[in-house]
């Protein structure tokens, strides 16, 4: 899935939010809920298989672009949602990089994965599992 957000200046580097929709089997004896409930705790947890990884920043991205698309961009943002990263992502974003369609994107900078946040603040990651910072201040 492929969506864009057109920017003022084509020549400008794009930015791409990526994000799967996959998510790894279900091994029921580990859950202390129904992993396929979608059950919300009191003190408000979404507990659903997939819920953290990777659903909850495929939400965040759409809730980004909801509130940039009435907004003058400079550069153009694509929001993609791939499947099979929890197996390599062979048939997902490894096809998807070695594509014409992604030559064409123009990207220079691509944001993947992340962690759930209870509050506005967000990690920040410069490769999977290994913190550049503490927290981005997130006024969203």
């Amino acid at each position: 899935i492929l969506m864009t957000l057109k920017g003022q200046d084509e020549h400008e580097k794009s930015i791409l939010l990526s994000s799967h929709y996959d998510v790894v089997p279900v091994s029921e004896e580990f859950w202390d809920s129904d992993p396929f409930a979608a059950e919300m705790r009191e003190n408000g947890d979404i507990v659903a298989r997939g819920s953290q990884d990777m659903k909850c920043v495929g939400m965040a991205y759409l809730e980004a672009i909801r509130k940039l698309k009435f907004k003058p961009l400079k550069r153009t943002i694509h929001l993609v949602f791939t499947p099979d990263e929890e197996i390599g992502s062979a048939n997902g974003a490894s096809q998807l990089a070695k594509s014409d369609l992604f030559k064409s994107l123009n990207v220079g900078l691509c944001f993947d994965e992340g962690v759930p946040s209870p509050s506005n603040q967000l990690y920040i990651f410069n490769s999977e599992r290994s913190t550049i910072g503490t927290f981005l201040k997130s006024k969203f």
